[in-house]
């Protein structure tokens, strides 16, 4: 893939992504919605900041829908982790 993509994955099997977050970096708030990976079940997403301390939490059910997170977040760099039927996928977010 071309680009500079932020997103860090460990992939599933078929090398898709889980979600998608955008826009990245962003001044104000997050969309999280669901990527190429079409998967069912229950996802666990976790923020971290920068130095690993967890500072949202939320759950998805199937990820068939876009959320919007972020709003409380101050400026900084995030790293937002998808995990749910053993699959992981970590995306670093940019708050300006």
């Amino acid at each position: 893939s071309g680009g500079c993509s932020l997103s860090t994955a460990t992939k599933n099997a078929q090398n898709q992504d889980l979600v998608t977050i955008y826009p990245n970096p962003s001044p104000s708030e997050f969309k999280l919605k669901p990527g190429t990976a079409n998967v069912t079940g229950t996802f666990i997403v976790s923020v971290y900041d920068i130095n690993g301390v967890k500072v949202d939490l939320f759950t998805m059910d199937n990820l068939n829908s876009t959320i919007t997170f972020g709003q409380n977040l101050t400026s900084g760099i995030y790293n937002v982790v998808v995990q749910g039927e053993g699959l992981t996928q970590t995306i670093k977010v940019i708050k300006r």
